[in-house]
């Protein structure tokens, strides 16, 4: 599992990007630290993510 930073990092969108998409209940990390917060992502998630942001790349309104 990866954190937040690192998925960010890889697919080029920014952290706030990826809090926003859990918050819409576009993308829902995978688990949440309860003690630090941090958010994890697995390799579903990843392929999911690069699917939502091909999407939007594509004109496809997200929300």
């Amino acid at each position: 599992m990866l954190k937040i930073g690192k998925v960010a990092g890889f697919c080029g969108v920014s952290v706030k990007t990826l809090r926003y998409y859990d918050e819409r209940d576009l993308l829902n990390s995978n688990y949440i630290d309860p003690c630090t917060k941090y958010r994890f992502y697995d390799e579903e998630q990843l392929k999911k993510l690069v699917w939502i942001l091909d999407l939007r790349d594509i004109g496809f309104c997200l929300v």
